[in-house]
């Protein structure tokens, strides 16, 4: 076989198993498929699934690091895994929001992020920053399906039902892994200099500055 042959049938294995994996998952025409490494990984799956589309969910990074920082506080029973009084590396607020931002999950979702920007793959997807979702939910959600060029379905955002159950704390993310969906769509508070303090906010957006520059924070 020649090199030809082997990618056709690699990218033919791939469409069939994607296919088939979803319709053993559902008989419904849009099948939906969450991970925050697809945006990595969206050059090789087009190879072979073309019409594909990618929204990506972008959120202020301070507030990510913020809401990881709670989790922490919340659960002072549970020992996170890089809680080591020998080599004193998450011991305060400082450390542990730099263990957030070069760990995954956040840390890893930020690189990959950066990767679509610096590749301009992210020209291929949606982006969706989660305070206009959060503010301005129908106008956003207008947006997405038009982008997946779909008609537009009335949604209730005072009235959210969760109907999927999902808990990444049974995977490597423990206590910042739950997934509880609030029932009313509304707009987020912004706590974090309260959490993090301003000092360390603002360090957070300078060294982070192609993100709130591309993304317009």
């Amino acid at each position: 076989l020649t090199q030809d042959a082997m990618l056709s049938a690699l990218h033919a294995f791939c469409a069939q198993g994607m296919q088939g994996y979803a319709n053993s998952i559902t008989p419904k025409k849009i099948y939906l498929d969450k991970s925050r490494g697809h945006i990595q990984f969206a050059p090789f799956i087009r190879e072979f699934y073309p019409d594909m589309k990618v929204i990506c969910m972008v959120r202020d990074i301070r507030g990510c690091v913020a809401s990881m920082e709670k989790k922490w506080r919340e659960n002072p029973s549970v020992k996170d895994a890089r809680e080591n009084p020998q080599q004193q590396s998450f011991v305060t607020v400082d450390m542990r929001a730099n263990a957030y931002l070069n760990d995954a999950p956040l840390g890893l979702a930020i690189r990959r992020l950066y990767d679509a920007i610096q590749t301009k793959q992210i020209k291929n997807m949606h982006i969706v920053k989660a305070e206009d979702l959060c503010q301005y939910p129908e106008v956003t959600m207008q947006k997405v399906y038009d982008y997946i060029e779909e008609p537009y379905y009335k949604l209730d955002y005072n009235k959210v039902k969760q109907v999927t159950v999902e808990n990444d704390r049974i995977a490597a993310f423990g206590i910042y892994g739950d997934h509880k969906i609030r029932e009313k769509v509304e707009p987020v508070v912004k706590d974090y200099k309260e959490i993090l303090g301003s000092v360390l906010s603002n360090n957070i957006k300078v060294n982070h500055a192609w993100f709130y520059d591309y993304f317009g924070y």
